[in-house]
């Protein structure tokens, strides 16, 4: 069911329990934390906590947007604006207030109006090109949610042990997804790829240690392969260059907590995903 919000009549920061200078990261972070308790997954016989979820929903899409939010912050500043002169007015100025109010009227609707159409067509501009935002989020928390209910697994307990190489170019070729996965997926099952930046190298995972050990003896003359395993046992039997410090060289974090690693390689999973509508179509 398409939900309709009147963004005129909320206020998108109270609805997220944030304030109106928030900075973007923290508009999202709020959705977050506010999506995973109200989506539909977790809610399958609540219509009221879909409405909530469809509100936060649409309200990213606006926060989200330069131009859509720069129009709601007017609308609200004056929506708010008005709210504390009507509390200074005492009983014994309530007259003079409503003169002043016809006379300021005509006024600010003009302001409010213009906005609320300016809002309109943003909203509607949105609507027409897809929330890139909104999209990515939701796919991220979907992924969140299906990890939580299907393998729910602290963060104490995360192990680093993968099946994990560093790939460099040999040659001067630009290194992509579909190069190396062309080049490299006979050796085995490929998880993911993250590429450099710089397109000089790239982190292949596999699914099999036994794929990386296949990698490493029989890898293409273009590449050069390192294994960054920490299943040091069996790298130093293959008298492999392992030397876990140089990941650093990839101007990427893939290291760290168990939640930067896990928004790190849903990133890369959603541009995958993305490629593969692309392709689709």
């Amino acid at each position: 069911m398409d939900f309709d919000l009147d963004f005129t009549k909320v206020d998108l920061y109270e609805l997220f329990e944030i304030l109106p200078e928030a900075t973007e990261t923290e508009i999202k972070k709020a959705y977050r934390k506010k999506a995973l308790i109200y989506h539909p997954d977790k809610n399958p016989d609540n219509p009221k906590a879909n409405e909530v979820f469809q509100k936060l929903s649409k309200a990213l899409e606006v926060l989200t947007d330069k131009e859509a939010r720069a129009s709601y912050d007017k609308i609200l500043r004056a929506k708010k604006e008005r709210q504390a002169k009507n509390k200074k007015l005492d009983a014994k100025r309530r007259k003079l207030r409503d003169e002043l109010d016809a006379r300021e009227k005509v006024a600010q609707e003009i302001i409010v109006k213009n906005e609320e159409e300016k809002l309109r067509h943003e909203i509607e501009r949105i609507r027409k090109e897809g929330s890139k935002q909104l999209e990515e989020e939701n796919i991220l928390l979907k992924m969140k949610l299906e990890e939580q209910l299907i393998n729910p697994m602290p963060e104490s307990s995360f192990s680093t042990e993968t099946n994990r190489v560093k790939i460099r170019r040999k040659v001067k070729i630009d290194l992509t997804e579909s190069l190396l996965r062309k080049e490299l997926s006979s050796f085995g099952e490929i998880l993911f790829i993250i590429i450099a930046k710089n397109g000089k190298s790239a982190i292949v995972e596999y699914a099999n240690y036994d794929s990386i050990i296949h990698l490493k003896d029989n890898c293409p003359k273009k590449f050069e392969v390192e294994i960054l395993s920490k299943n040091t046992k069996q790298v130093e039997k293959h008298k492999t260059a392992t030397n876990l410090s140089k990941v650093d060289e990839i101007p990427m974090k893939i290291e760290g907590s168990h939640e930067d690693y896990e928004d790190f390689v849903f990133r890369q999973m959603l541009q995958a995903d993305a490629n593969n509508r692309s392709n689709d179509e």
